[in-house]
C-alpha cells in the first residue's frame, strides 16, 4: 500500500508500510554542476515515485564489504536520501541522519546495513540515511573558478552535500 506525502517541492509517493524513500534533495550534479556546491532541486507538479532507493555514487567495486554486496546502481545523479517514518501523521518525532562511512571513497545510505524502517517503527522515530557525491567527483578541489553561489567553495563538494541533506 502507497501514501503521498506533500514537499517543499512536489508531493512524492512512498510505501506506507515502514519506509518512505524520498528523493532527490539537490539537482543532480551533473553537467554544469558537476563538480560545484549542491544547488536546491525545482520544484515539479504532479506526484513523484520515492519507492526505491536512488542510485550509489560512483565508486570502485569494495574489495569487501560489511554486508558483502557491492553496490548495483551507480551515477553521478546519486544526491538522494532515504526516509523512514513510522507514520505521517505530523506526530512530533525525533530524527537519526546516518552518513554513511567508507573514507570519502566508497559506501552508500541505501546499504542494507542501514536500513532504518526497524528503527524507525520501534522507536517512533525518524530515521534518514543520505548519499553524497565520493572520490574526486566530491572532494577535489581543482585550481578553476570558485563556486561563487556557495561562497566561494573550492571542493569538499561531498561534505557540502551532506549539509544540503540535513537542511
Amino acid at each position: 500500500m502507497t501514501t503521498t506525502v506533500e514537499t517543499t517541492y512536489g508531493r512524492l509517493e512512498g510505501e506506507e508500510a515502514g519506509a518512505l524513500r524520498i528523493f532527490p534533495y539537490v539537482r543532480p550534479p551533473v553537467g554544469e554542476l558537476r563538480l560545484r556546491a549542491p544547488r536546491r532541486p525545482e520544484a515539479w507538479s504532479g506526484v513523484r515515485a520515492a519507492l526505491r532507493y536512488g542510485p550509489s555514487a560512483p565508486q570502485n567495486p569494495p574489495a569487501s564489504s560489511l554486508t558483502g554486496q557491492a553496490q548495483e546502481d551507480q551515477d553521478e545523479d546519486c544526491l538522494t536520501r532515504n526516509v523512514w517514518t513510522p507514520a505521517t501523521d505530523g506526530a512530533a518525532r525525533p530524527v537519526l541522519v546516518w552518513v554513511h562511512g567508507g573514507g570519502f571513497t566508497g559506501g552508500s545510505g541505501s546499504s542494507p546495513l542501514y536500513a532504518g524502517a526497524r528503527m524507525a517503527e520501534r522507536g517512533d522515530a525518524v530515521v534518514v540515511t543520505m548519499n553524497y557525491r565520493l572520490g574526486v567527483l566530491g572532494f577535489l578541489a581543482h585550481p578553476g573558478p570558485a563556486d561563487e553561489e556557495a561562497g566561494g567553495a573550492r571542493g569538499n563538494w561531498g561534505l557540502l552535500d551532506q549539509v544540503a541533506a540535513l537542511e
